[in-house]
């Protein structure tokens, strides 16, 4: 008994949902254009929910058209001249099981008829990047307000959606680590010795990094303390979002966050962990060890 009602309740809610338009499309997510020159092959999704439509089409407006199904997208992307940045000016669109196709850029799709209640598209065009990194004012503006809009191609009245389509060019990311100190291993532990050594990561808008650690210049060189006879051994950890992982030369730990902050806000959010094990230190002489434990970052 209750099973049926939770289903007969979810039903009622999507056909109600819908029932006041012919389309319902979930906003777009769009990814960010790599930073460079020269076209790139661009792509992105669309999901559409449907009710009481004959069939369907695909363009591209200035600004939503809901509320006024039937404009002609061809006139507004024209007067705009932001097809520049389109090269070629084609769009290709698959829908499984429903359509596929091509449009100029600032014209329409033809009809779909295989009408379904929930449709998955997606979406590809070539984007010139010089184009796109050119544009300012008003043309930047126009650009920005892109969306993509779908109606009944034979029956404005049925109802249309549109969602904006925000296509920026991805800003050059940039990391770097700070607050590295000296460290003494002093401190002693159940097994030996170990020091720990809190740092910052900065990556542009807060990204994820990887990490890599290296006993000296080459990216696998081991891990090693030296006096003028012998040498140590040591073993550093990155703290892992609370636990420690010991690292290996040249070995990349991967899905740490970084800060917004070229400075963490004057804190630190990284942390390395150097031990030695008290029977490695045992068979050595006597004497000072040093050597340098080389920590690299790169965005992910």
């Amino acid at each position: 008994m209750c099973f049926v009602v939770r289903l007969f309740l979810y039903t009622c809610l999507l056909s109600c949902s819908l029932a006041q338009a012919g389309f319902v499309m979930s906003p777009l997510n769009a990814p960010a254009v790599p930073s460079g020159t020269g076209n790139i092959y661009y792509t992105f999704d669309a999901h559409v929910q449907m009710s009481d439509v004959t069939n369907y089409q695909y363009l591209f407006t200035i600004g939503s058209i809901e509320g006024d199904c039937s404009k002609d997208s061809n006139v507004i992307i024209n007067q705009t001249k932001i097809n520049e940045v389109l090269s070629p000016q084609t769009v290709y669109f698959n829908t499984v099981g429903s359509c596929v196709e091509q449009f100029s850029f600032g014209s329409r799709s033809n009809p779909c008829y295989s009408v379904r209640p929930s449709i998955d598209t997606k979406f590809s065009f070539t984007i010139n990047r010089n184009k796109l990194a050119a544009l300012s004012g008003v043309a930047l503006k126009t650009w920005q307000a892109l969306h993509l809009s779908v109606r009944d191609a034979n029956n404005y009245s049925a109802g249309c959606a549109s969602q904006p389509l925000f296509i920026a060019i991805k800003p050059t990311e940039e990391i770097r680590i700070s607050g590295l100190k000296d460290m003494v291993l002093t401190k002693r532990s159940s097994t030996g010795y170990e020091q720990d050594e809190s740092f910052c990561v900065f990556v542009t808008d807060g990204g994820h990094y990887k990490l890599q650690a290296s006993g000296g210049s080459a990216s696998t060189s081991p891990f090693l303390l030296h006096n003028q006879t012998a040498s140590i051994s040591y073993t550093p950890q990155i703290d892992n979002h609370g636990s420690y992982t010991a690292l290996s030369p040249g070995g990349w730990v991967t899905n740490f966050q970084g800060s917004q902050s070229l400075n963490c806000n004057n804190s630190t959010n990284a942390k390395v962990r150097v031990s030695i094990k008290e029977s490695d230190a045992k068979r050595q002489p006597a004497g000072v060890y040093s050597g340098t434990l080389v920590l690299t970052v790169a965005p992910e």
